[in-house]
């Protein structure tokens, strides 16, 4: 027979398992989409009229990293370490590489940028980018257990640096 408290905690379970499922699918389409604005940005060669899919692209980083803070929100009060581990190594092998990637490329065209009058939308974005980034570290890292913090905290400062370093780049005269 099964036990009620089974019947009663199962949504909870599947709920959680879902949950942390999502978080990985959403770091790998913020992933994708970070991939796109590097590719986007290396195109780029100067001009208002073509720097339009470039912010499309920044633009669609953005959405999804909204929906990784949005689902991030619904973890449960704690994940498992094995949970937290795929996490971690999954963040490590995607964003921890491609955004920096994406902020020095953003960087090799800021000439480009400030003759169309673009790099104060280049800060606006990496503004966002960086508070949202920073809500979603937040909730997912909240959420760790202990001995996996501190590996938390490693993989996703690296993206933090790189998006700060971009605004302060960007913000220079």
């Amino acid at each position: 027979m099964v036990s009620i408290k089974v019947l009663l905690l199962w949504p909870s379970i599947v709920l959680a398992l879902t949950t942390v499922t999502q978080v990985k699918n959403d770091i790998t389409t913020l992933d994708i989409n970070v991939q796109a604005l590097t590719s986007q940005t290396a195109l780029y060669n100067g001009g208002l009229l073509p720097a339009a899919p470039l912010l499309g692209s920044l633009t669609a980083v953005y959405l999804s990293l909204l929906q990784g803070v949005t689902d991030s929100a619904l973890l449960p009060p704690s994940i498992s370490e094995s949970d937290a581990q795929s996490l971690n190594e999954h963040v490590n092998v995607t964003l921890a590489i491609d955004n920096p990637i994406a902020i020095n490329t953003l960087k090799g065209k800021k000439a480009l940028f400030k003759e169309q009058g673009l790099d104060g939308a280049i800060v606006a974005g990496l503004g966002l980018l960086l508070a949202g980034h920073e809500a979603f570290t937040n909730n997912v890292l909240q959420r760790l257990p202990e001995d996996q913090s501190a590996d938390g905290q490693e993989v996703t400062q690296v993206i933090t640096v790189a998006l700060t370093d971009g605004i302060h780049y960007f913000e220079s005269p």
